[in-house]
């Protein structure tokens, strides 16, 4: 898997991109499968509209980020100070979603900022 800066040309930022091979997008499905309660055992092949996967692709824009082990990449690119993303550093008093710690996020007492 390989989390880099996207190719993205927005005023607002590259985006990330996470590029994933077929074994990490089928482990992927069965994670999403795992977490809705679907636990299969043993040997399985997951297939793409009709096709093994060999590879795919995560696109992530400019407003979001990515926490890679532990490491927050910004959508806005390698230099956020760039022009922010609209709403960025805006404490927007909505609950923040995040999957993950708060931490890691950015959020502050679970909001969203």
């Amino acid at each position: 898997m390989d989390v880099m800066y996207g190719e993205g040309k927005t005023e607002y930022g590259s985006g990330v991109s996470i590029r994933l091979d077929g074994s990490e997008v089928a482990t992927a499905i069965d994670a999403y499968l795992v977490a809705h309660g679907i636990c299969v055992r043993g040997p399985r092949t997951i297939t793409i509209n009709g096709k093994l996967c060999e590879t795919g692709h995560i696109y992530v824009d400019p407003t979001g980020f990515v926490v890679d082990n532990g490491e927050k990449v910004l959508g806005r690119g390698p230099n956020p100070s760039s022009k922010p993303t609209p709403n960025s550093g805006i404490e927007s008093n909505e609950p923040c979603e995040h999957f993950i710690e708060p931490s890691f996020c950015g959020c502050k007492d679970g909001i969203r900022r």
